[in-house]
């Protein structure tokens, strides 16, 4: 059986997939091991490979067949191929505080990775009558390491669970609810954001009353 933990944040979904392989006694996998993004990376784990550079730069597919039995494999970046990994096996969706996970990404700088996530979720789901209900001007926003654009990043995909994944997701999980979240631990509480930072998420959440739907 394959289990995919994907959803809105890396870090917790990190620790609740390391749990869940525990628990299930199967590998635990990092979304790394295929670049974050590679369908075509997942499709060799799933034939037991897994990606290797060789020194001439090359890639080089190792076989691991016990891959084949199962595996548990953090993959918020491929959040936007939910309903194709409920098709392969069990999703679970992991969501947490929106104005936390963009002070997380806003202090480890996602920047372009913002736009990226973005892209693959249009790109999954063009005609999608969203994508002409948002408005964003960022302008300011550049200036306080996209903390705005991380949040409306955070309510697509609440947008894109709510009405298309929320009945194939075998479980969604609200990560300040498992026993070893520590929010001490976080970033968002380590690097409390600067007032130009936090000002720009809370434009945010003024704007696009459209796409504000709950996710439970």
């Amino acid at each position: 059986m394959f289990y995919f933990v994907t959803g809105h944040q890396r870090a917790g979904t990190h620790t609740f997939a390391e749990k869940l392989a525990q628990d299930l006694g199967l590998p635990y996998l990092d979304e790394r091991i295929i670049g974050l993004d590679d369908w075509e990376g997942l499709q060799q784990l799933l034939n037991g490979k897994i990606l290797k550079w060789g020194a001439n730069g090359k890639k080089q597919w190792i076989d691991k067949p016990e891959l084949r039995n199962g595996f548990v494999l953090q993959c918020p970046f491929l959040a936007h191929k939910t309903l194709e990994l409920a098709k392969i096996g069990r999703v679970y969706w992991c969501t947490r505080d929106h104005f936390d996970i963009a002070a997380s990404k806003a202090h480890w700088n996602f920047d372009e990775l913002l736009w990226k996530i973005m892209n693959a979720f249009h790109d999954e789901f063009p005609d999608d009558p969203v994508w002409e209900t948002l408005k964003y001007e960022g302008r300011e926003d550049v200036h306080a390491k996209f903390a705005g654009y991380a949040y409306l990043v955070c309510k697509v995909k609440r947008y894109f669970y709510q009405t298309k994944f929320k009945p194939v997701v075998f479980q969604r999980v609200v990560l300040e609810e498992q026993p070893y979240y520590d929010p001490a631990s976080t970033a968002a509480k380590q690097f409390p954001l600067k007032p130009g930072m936090a000002k720009q998420i809370q434009r945010m959440e003024a704007l696009n009353e459209s796409i504000c739907l709950r996710e439970n």
